[in-house]
């Protein structure tokens, strides 16, 4: 049998868990989310960063991937470091050695990034491995070649004619000259010629 005062204290422990539980359920499922959403984020980051990391040209994708970095990382001082790095990088035109340095910054971020989401095993032999379709990459190649061949042209030439003029359609003169006529599509709408 309980004392009074056990009694008490007794009701007291069920009143406050009965009201605590809940609030503690909820709070836990709030931490939960918010620490799945920024896990979520890093890792879509990641996963555009690898996808994307020596395709030719660069895809938008990664453009934003890297812009997004200061705010998904914000607390990883590692990460904004190598960061950092690879943008000062990628200010210089990147040919010969500049290429290669900034090549090399390029790994170790996407490293540092692996290592802090867990991919131990994702060194820079990993990342030096990139496939890209030779078709992709020869219609790159080709579509550069015609867009700086139109740019030529377009300024050499001071003037462009075009030569010829509209000749209607045989449907068109029909129509124009009453020996079509309307048919109606619905009650309301009188718009295309019967032939």
């Amino acid at each position: 049998m309980l004392t009074h005062g056990e009694a008490l204290t007794l009701q007291v422990i069920t009143l406050l868990a009965v009201f605590l539980s809940p609030i503690m359920a909820v709070v836990i499922t709030l931490w939960s989310q918010k620490r799945n959403a920024k896990r979520n984020a890093q890792m879509n980051l990641f996963m555009d960063l690898v996808s994307f990391r020596d395709h030719v040209p660069f895809p938008w994708q990664y453009s934003v991937a890297l812009n997004r970095i200061d705010v998904v990382f914000h607390k990883q001082e590692t990460i904004l470091l190598r960061w950092h790095e690879y943008y000062d990088s990628l200010q210089h035109e990147l040919k010969g050695n500049a290429l290669v340095y900034s090549n090399e910054k390029k790994v170790a971020l996407i490293s540092e990034i692996a290592k802090h989401l867990g991919y131990r095993n994702i060194d820079q032999i990993f990342l030096q491995r990139y496939y890209q379709s030779k078709g992709s990459f020869d219609d790159f190649v080709n579509d550069a070649e015609i867009r700086k061949e139109f740019l030529r042209v377009l300024k050499s030439t001071e003037t462009l004619f075009v030569l010829g003029k509209y000749e209607e359609s045989p449907l068109e003169k029909d129509f124009k000259d009453g020996k079509i006529e309307r048919k109606k599509l619905s009650e309301n709408d009188e718009k295309r010629p019967e032939v």
